[in-house]
C-alpha cells in the first residue's frame, strides 16, 4: 500500500499483522480523514498526493511525519 497498489483490507490486516475486522476499522477512519480512497471492489489505496517520494520510506502530511517500515 505504501507504493499506492490498491489492497483489499484482508491483504492489509496481513500485512501489518492485525485482524481484518481491527483493520477494517482503522480504515474507516482514514477514509474519513481522507488519508485513504476505497475504490472499486472494496480496495483501498493511499492518494496520490500522500504516496512517499521514489526512494524514500516517509510520507509527510503536513502537520505529522508518517516513517513506512521498509521490510513490506
Amino acid at each position: 500500500m505504501s507504493v499506492g497498489e490498491p489492497l483489499m483490507v484482508t491483504e492489509i490486516a496481513e500485512r501489518v499483522g492485525i485482524s481484518p475486522n481491527l483493520t477494517s476499522r482503522h480504515l474507516a477512519g482514514m477514509r474519513k480523514a481522507a488519508l485513504v480512497v476505497c475504490g472499486r471492489n472494496r480496495l483501498y489505496q493511499i492518494p496520490k498526493q500522500y504516496l512517499p517520494v521514489p526512494g524514500q520510506r516517509v510520507v509527510d502530511f503536513g502537520h505529522c511525519l508518517l516513517r513506512l517500515d521498509a521490510t513490506q
